[in-house]
């Protein structure tokens, strides 16, 4: 009994000891993290001659050291899946301001068009009441007016045509089991001038 008790203290303490260092693990500090494994396999052998010659058997101290390496290749892997879903969420940030940059100039545009097409029907209809002398100077007005919507006209197109050259990019498919859950992914296309 009392030999068992050593065995299972000598365990505990083993075991308490190499999940402490193993709650440190970063891809940097690999090296330090298996000595410290191997002293505390010493260290807890030492002390288990005490009780009963208990002591850790090295098979043991691979499997934990095994697992250490485990550790430190998931560490790496989660670091750059981080990496990769922050370069994601940049691009789809930048991507969804180009676009409301796009329908913020097309809303423009198309306000300044609308406008110009109501003063352009409010001289109309002054140019129809007026006389000789007042028609020439409102169809100077429309001429202004005409020229002024064909440029609108024109921002208008360019802004539908920047909107549909953003059309153009990479193809790309994310999942993030935090953000969307399991078995959900998200498509999309990147839009870049």
């Amino acid at each position: 009994n009392r030999r068992e008790t050593a065995i299972a203290f000598v365990l505990a303490a083993f075991t308490g000891k190499a999940d402490s260092i193993l709650d440190d693990v970063r891809a940097a500090n690999v090296g330090p993290l298996q000595q410290r494994l191997k002293d505390a396999f010493t260290v807890v052998n030492h002390l288990g001659r005490a009780f009963r010659n208990a002591r850790i058997l090295p098979e043991y101290l691979a499997a934990r050291l095994e697992e250490l390496h485990w550790a430190v290749a998931a560490q790496e892997l989660k670091a750059r899946e981080r990496e990769e879903q922050r370069i994601l969420r940049e691009r789809i940030r930048e991507e969804d301001k180009a676009q409301k940059e796009f329908e913020r100039a097309q809303r423009e545009a198309q306000k300044e068009e609308e406008m110009l097409r109501k003063a352009m029907d409010k001289v109309r209809r002054e140019v129809d009441r007026a006389s000789d002398e007042q028609k020439e100077k409102y169809e100077a007005q429309l001429r202004d007016l005409q020229a002024k919507l064909l440029t609108a006209e024109e921002k208008n197109q360019r802004a539908i045509s920047m909107a549909q050259q953003t059309r153009s990019g990479f193809v790309y498919i994310i999942s993030n089991v935090g953000s969307f859950g399991d078995d959900v992914f998200k498509i999309g296309l990147t839009r870049r001038l």
